[in-house]
């Protein structure tokens, strides 16, 4: 946490989304407010009124009234309600663009506008979680880059370190996520050859049940997983495989890292990124080339310890500390600029408490 005596009193409001399809957004935030408190900060979170259809977008803009605070920080995929809230002191943090791949026409051209273009350009204080996110967000016309700090997402609580030896024989392969762009099916057609069992956290398409029950390949299924559920999966689990086509950062990277789980993942931008140096890189769209990172990892013991030791060192670095202090400078620039502190370096000198 951040020390006491280094954070003026400030009200902080997180603005979330009324439904979470993807929860892990908001347990960022509320990570980052767990550390924020024990500072003196005063942290509220708002759901907005409705959902995120059309519908509900309009009737947000209209009938959505904002709490009282210092600072609101849109927690993400609710850009558009930034055109609500006072552009100098709100922060918008974006994760990914990835909406804008999954539609077109006009559709498309919508959501780039109300999502994407008119809050950046009104916006103040834009982040982004890796400077893959940053590059595509500043790549729509009339958001500057020069805006856009990116601040990484914080390791979650909840994970504790694998004690289980690695089995050789039938590895477990832990997949987190199901959506299209998580590549299961590419994982399938991977893993069929090889003797392993596949873990699959979230719902299994119509397309990829197909595919496994064509393969043969043994696999278990949470189709919903809380935290709990999810940390254990980990302990259980011989590696992870996340060789997603798309992301905005790649939490369950820097989460297998933690616990001691050696990783492939993507030679994209940003896994490669968040990965460091402590995973074996692969081809998501070439199904062989994951296959040989399998075998790789399977069948080297001391590749193995080098990539579990050096995921620990990496995890390290997403600390929530860290993160949360990073956040802390940006509010306190903030505050800096409405007048309420003289200067946050003198704020911050404290630095972050263990």
């Amino acid at each position: 946490m951040i020390h006491q005596m280094t954070v003026p009193a400030f009200t902080l409001c997180f603005i979330e989304r009324k439904e979470a399809d993807t929860p892990s957004i908001e347990s960022v935030f509320r990570c980052i407010a767990d550390e924020l408190r024990p500072s003196g900060v005063k942290v509220i979170f708002q759901k907005l009124p409705f959902g995120n259809s059309f519908s509900g977008v309009f009737w947000n803009l209209l009938r959505f009234r904002p709490l009282p605070a210092d600072i609101y920080h849109i927690a993400g995929h609710i850009h558009y309600i930034g055109l609500k809230l006072p552009s100098e002191r709100t922060v918008l943090t974006v994760h990914d663009l990835g909406i804008l791949r999954q539609r077109t026409g006009l559709r498309r051209k919508l959501i780039e506008w109300f999502f994407f273009k008119l809050p950046g350009r009104r916006l103040k204080y834009l982040t982004a979680v890796s400077e893959f996110t940053k590059s595509e967000f500043s790549s729509l016309k009339g958001i500057k880059p020069e805006k856009i700090r990116v601040i990484k997402n914080p390791l979650l609580p909840g994970l504790t370190r694998k004690q289980r030896e690695f089995n050789e024989n039938k590895p477990v392969i832990l997949q987190v996520g199901t959506a299209p762009n998580k590549n299961l099916y590419g994982l399938i057609k991977a893993s069929a050859p090889l003797q392993c069992k596949l873990r699959i956290i979230g719902e299994i398409s119509a397309r990829d049940m197909e595919c496994l029950a064509g393969s043969g390949i043994e696999y278990e299924n949470l189709s919903r997983a809380a935290r709990p559920e999810l940390a254990q999966a980990y302990l259980e689990s011989d590696m992870l495989a996340f060789c997603s086509t798309y992301e905005g950062f790649g939490l369950p990277v820097i989460e297998a890292q933690a616990v001691g789980l050696p990783v492939i993942t993507s030679d994209l931008a940003p896994m490669r990124d968040v990965a460091g140096d402590a995973a074996v890189l692969v081809d998501p769209d070439n199904p062989e080339s994951i296959r040989k990172g399998i075998e790789k990892v399977r069948g080297n013991r001391s590749l193995r310890e080098s990539l579990v030791e050096a995921g620990f060192n990496n995890a390290a670095g997403f600390a929530p500390s860290k993160i949360a202090g990073e956040y802390a400078a940006l509010y306190l620039n903030i505050l800096e600029t409405m007048g309420k502190i003289t200067s946050h370096n003198d704020v911050l000198q404290g630095g972050i408490a263990d």
